[in-house]
C-alpha cells in the first residue's frame, strides 16, 4: 500500500460522499418548493 492510493482513496470517498449530501439537500430544497407551489 503506498500514500498514493490510500489519499486517493480518502479523497475518492470523501467527493462520493461530498456529492451525496448536496443531492440529499438538493432533493429537499426541490421538494420543500414543490409543496411551496401546491400549497399555493
Amino acid at each position: 500500500w503506498s500514500d498514493k492510493i490510500i489519499a486517493g482513496m480518502f479523497t475518492i470517498g470523501f467527493f462520493g460522499l461530498a456529492i451525496d449530501i448536496a443531492m440529499n439537500a438538493l432533493n429537499n430544497h426541490l421538494l420543500k418548493w414543490h409543496r411551496g407551489l401546491d400549497h399555493n
